[in-house]
């Protein structure tokens, strides 16, 4: 059996559900260096999500969707691609349910 040198943990689960279309951040910052994040939509709006706070737009996912970005999917370069510590990250919308985001680090 191979001997694995990495390992991949998740950061807790976080979500929010005030959707009155002010920007929320989306739990607490990064604590880890964020390879994989996953958003999934579970209202009935649209979501716009920034990574930088709420200070600007910088994705859209449709209501009841998700939005998967892995970082170091096809990478050709020997970097790792990260959102670092302490990315806050944030949603708006207007409607009702809930926005959560699962984000995974390697050890």
């Amino acid at each position: 059996m191979p001997s694995y040198k990495l390992r991949v943990s998740t950061e807790a689960l976080r979500s929010g559900s005030t959707l009155d279309g002010a920007y929320h951040d989306l739990g607490t910052p990064f604590e880890h260096p964020i390879r994989i994040v996953k958003i999934t939509n579970s209202s009935t709006a649209d979501a716009t999500i920034s990574f930088h706070g709420g200070s600007q737009d910088d994705e859209f996912v449709p209501a009841g969707s998700f939005l998967l970005l892995d970082l170091n999917a096809n990478k050709d370069s020997d970097c790792d691609y990260v959102f670092p510590v302490g990315t806050q990250v944030s949603y708006k919308g207007s409607g009702i349910g809930t926005i959560y985001l699962s984000s995974y680090f390697v050890t």
